[in-house]
């Protein structure tokens, strides 16, 4: 955990005779920190009286140390705030200690790290410790107030006074110590300047230390809110460069107690010569009084104790050198991680030759470490700077980087090297530049941090052993590099060409390739999918296409059988493989172009063994699956005349036969009305037409919904229908959901101009006109899918998936309506045909007389009772003489 420093006490006393580092010591238990320093009410205060049997006499104490352990309340805002503890000493100031930064508040506090430089104060009479938060949030957690809970509890909590001094490290011979130092004013008008006149040179990468101790000289409780780290800085201007401001490492309160080597300034300067050292605070302040008694009127905020700044020699140590060629190939170089929490350093030249259109790679493939092959790595400029820094794009748990152009295949299962992370500049901070030196940190694993200066590189990682850094490069002309693939020759003529299987383990990806045959046209066709593949625990996949230039064609999921994943590109329609999708072309044409196939092309197959994967450019198919297995592939191409498969219609079905104007009709309706008992059912209707609805007319069929329980407008209800029509094919001709008056449903065929007027079901409006928007419907069988929404029309073989969840009570009509003014029934005598069977065809044929004479001789009243001797045309219940004579009458005056 990271402790910060706390903040110090105020306002020396008198001193009286000191003995030897005595100490005296207080603990507590169980303390709640909750409520504001004002509000002693909500927090409990804790008096102390350092003074009684066991002290031997008064001393002066130095410093001050807080340990204990903290744990959150039950009103849990995990924020530092919450843990704020007033220290009141019996003479001088008050201070506020705030043993935890950020957003976490809980955990240990170890004396190493508490200490607090106080000066030197007397220490007998009454110490007060008021326990509270520095701001009254009121307690609130996910937006409820919870009254007056508590935030953070001290499960116990010590404080320790001693008279010696805390230790401060010494600064080295290249460097200057100062005491007594105020932070206070602006940067424009600093406090305090201090100067150094450094005559020690160093080498090529120089850093500055800073070391020393800092009191608070001012504790408010505002600028712990606001601002609670702002009340000291120091702006370095070095004898060559620019100057650079250092600010406090992250501490909550005004000051920070010990500062020791936390902050490296990194310097691109000749070192030799004059320094300036501006002391100052961000904010400007000085100290004014204000309404809290705490505030110190007229004086600095801070002041150092004491404070170093040394020079240093930045350059990594243990660093090995990577001799990286320009050829393309990788070479590698080893380091090893003897400890946990070491780093392993390498260095390298970038080739002078390389150009924009070369690249350079890094990889840690090859290393070797325990208990977690797992690395973290950065890249630095020779000044010290980041470049960049990754975890784990390669192998595994390994790390890579790559710069420049083009594109080079991952190793394993790590990203590809495409660029990612920069480009070849001159002169780059951010890429890499042609000749340029570089360092490489890498460290055993991700609790890994890298400093953007200074090779500020630090593990926190366990794992230990061999490192292995990989790179290679090339000056120019990079290229797509495609990934390993099993070949798949193909056959023209529908055949699937199987490929060999290709285990994958976890996260792993299988590859393919075919090239499509020269002579693949617009009505050809290509299918995909992994018939075959076997994975395990659960047999699952998906894919993507790419062209050769690794941009995605197209990706799928699991449009084949069960979960595993299917493509279908062009014309045709083949019959789905076990329950997988329609092969329809529903992927793209097979007529070239972006997302389609290309006659003469070489395409690839990325397969993961789960749905957990991701496909990008270029070649990018990744896997976080669990599968495990065998993945096969199967392709099969047709050049031309890609075929239709045969379609079965549907089992059930309600015949309605010719559709057309009736006799001596301008149009006709054709009304069917059922009571369907479940909703979730499907109305197939067999209609078919003897003459053609096309968009220049003079004919047009209209389908629609209206009359279905026209009171009532109800998503979801009897009303709310879809009609979708197919041909005997089995292919969709059409689907609609709301063309009609209010949810109802209607299709439009043929004429365009002039439109039919809208039908509604009072008191229902909305629906559209009927203008042939749906196209035209040549002379032939077609089928009526009529149900309640949300039926699915897919696009071949009758495939209609029904809605679920649908009511299956109904007590109510559902009516479907053909309304047409093409060709209908051929006059009365058009009894039958083609061939003898019942209905009519539109036109007079022997058919007709023989299906007659056959109903006669067999005394089948419903086909020839047509007549009786009262009223002419109205079956009278007998076959007789009068029957012929009225049906040769009909056929022989033709259509009427």
């Amino acid at each position: 955990m990271k402790i910060t420093h706390l903040a110090a006490l105020l306002a020396l006393a008198g001193t009286t005779a000191a003995m030897a580092a005595p100490r005296e010591t207080t603990t507590f238990t169980n303390i709640n920190s909750n409520g504001l320093i004002g509000n002693v009410a909500n927090a409990p205060v804790e008096n102390w009286a350092v003074a009684g049997a066991d002290v031997v006499g008064a001393y002066n104490a130095q410093f001050l140390s807080v340990v204990g352990t903290l744990a959150d309340g039950p009103a849990t805002a995990n924020w530092s705030q919450e843990q704020q503890i007033l220290v009141t000493p019996p003479v001088g100031q008050a201070f506020i200690v705030s043993m935890f930064t950020g957003t976490n508040f809980t955990g240990t506090v170890s004396g190493a790290n508490a200490a607090i430089p106080v000066g030197t104060i007397t220490t007998t009479g009454n110490w007060t410790f008021a326990f509270h938060e520095s701001f009254d949030d009121g307690n609130v957690t996910a937006g409820t107030a919870i009254g007056n809970a508590v935030d953070a509890i001290w499960n116990t909590v010590t404080f320790t006074l001693d008279d010696a001094a805390p230790t401060i490290p010494a600064v080295g011979s290249a460097g200057v110590t100062y005491t007594n130092v105020n932070s206070d004013g602006s940067v424009t008008v600093p406090a305090t300047t201090l100067g150094w006149n450094n005559a020690n040179p160093l080498p090529a990468i120089p850093g500055l230390l800073v070391r020393g101790a800092i009191t608070g000289l001012r504790s408010d409780p505002a600028l712990q809110i606001s601002n609670p780290w702002s009340q000291w800085r120091i702006r370095v201007t070095p004898p060559n460069g620019a100057a650079a401001i250092i600010v406090a490492p992250g501490a909550t309160s005004i000051s920070t107690g010990l500062v020791n080597g936390r902050i490296t300034l990194p310097l691109s300067v000749n070192p030799v010569g004059n320094w300036t050292f501006d002391f100052f605070e961000a904010t400007g302040t000085t100290g004014s009084a204000s309404a809290s008694t705490l505030n110190v009127a007229g004086g600095p905020d801070a002041a150092w104790n004491q404070i170093g700044f040394e020079l240093v020699d930045l350059t990594p140590s243990g660093v090995q050198p990577l001799a990286i060629t320009n050829t393309g190939g990788w070479v590698s170089a080893t380091n090893s991680i003897s400890a946990a929490g070491a780093v392993a350093w390498f260095s390298f030249t970038a080739p002078a030759t390389l150009t924009a259109t070369g690249f350079l790679d890094l990889d840690t493939v090859g290393t070797s470490l325990t208990p977690a092959n797992d690395t973290a790595m950065a890249l630095y400029l020779a000044t010290g700077a980041v470049v960049d820094s990754d975890l784990d794009d390669s192998t595994d748990l390994l790390s890579q980087l790559s710069y420049g152009a083009g594109n080079r295949f991952r190793s394993s299962n790590g990203l590809n090297f495409s660029g990612q992370d920069g480009t070849i500049v001159v002169a780059s901070t951010t890429g890499i530049s042609p000749g340029g030196n570089y360092f490489v940190a890498v460290t055993g694993g991700n609790a890994s941090s890298f400093g953007t200066t200074g090779f500020n590189a630090v593990s926190g990682a366990a794992n230990t052993g061999v490192v292995t850094l990989r790179g290679r490069s090339l000056d120019s002309g990079a290229t797509i590099e495609a990934p390993p693939a099993i070949v798949i020759p193909l056959t023209e003529g529908g055949a699937w060409n199987t490929s060999s299987a290709v285990t994958i383990a976890n996260a792993g990806i299988a590859w393919f390739t075919f090239t499509t045959p020269a002579g693949l046209t617009a009505t050809g066709a290509v299918d995909v999918d992994f018939t075959g593949t076997s994975l395990s625990p659960v047999n699952d996949t998906d894919a993507a296409i790419y062209t050769t230039l690794g941009t995605i064609v197209d990706s799928d999921e699991d449009d084949g059988t069960d979960l595993l994943s299917q493509f279908s590109y062009g014309a045709g329609v083949r019959s789905r493989t076990s329950n997988g999708a329609i092969f329809a072309g529903q992927d793209g044409t097979s007529a070239g172009g972006v997302g389609n196939m290309t006659a003469a092309t070489q395409y690839f197959i990325g397969v993961a063994g789960s749905n957990l994967a991701t496909h990008t450019s270029i070649f990018n198919t990744t896997n976080a699956g669990a599968n495990s297995g065998d993945i096969t592939a199967r392709v099969r191409v047709w050049n031309a005349s890609a075929p239709t498969d045969p379609a079965t219609p549907p089992a059930t079905f309600i015949e309605r036969g010719l559709v057309g104007r009736r006799s001596g009709e301008t149009d006709s309706t054709f009304t069917f009305s059922s009571v369907p008992t479940d909703l979730n059912t499907i109305d197939w209707f067999r209609f078919r037409i003897i003459s053609d609805a096309l968009a220049a007319g003079p004919g047009w069929l209209d389908i629609d919904s209206e009359g279905t329980n026209p009171a009532a407008n109800v998503i979801g209800g009897l009303e709310d229908t879809e009609i979708g029509v197919y041909r005997d094919s089995g292919l969709l001709v059409s689907s609609d959901d709301d063309d009609g008056s209010g949810w109802r449903s209607a299709l439009s065929y043929g004429q365009t101009v002039p439109a039919r007027a809208a039908i509604n079901s009072a008191p229902q409006t909305g629906a559209v006109i009927r203008n042939g928007r749906d196209g035209p419907l040549v002379i032939g069988t077609y089928w009526a899918a009529v149900g309640t929404n949300n039926v699915v029309y897919n696009a071949a073989f009758f495939d209609v998936v029904p809605p679920t969840g649908r009511s299956t009570t109904n007590t109510l009509a559902r009516v479907v309506n053909w309304r047409t003014n093409l060709a209908g029934q051929c006059g009365l005598s058009d009894i039958a045909g083609p061939g003898p069977a019942a209905g009519f065809d539109g036109e007079l044929t022997a058919d007709d007389i023989i299906f007659f004479i056959n109903g006669f001789t067999a005394n089948n009243l419903p086909v020839a009772d047509i007549t009786g001797p009262a009223t002419p045309g109205v079956p009278d219940g007998e076959l007789t003489a009068d029957d012929i004579i009225l049906f040769i009458g009909r056929f022989t005056a033709g259509c009427v």
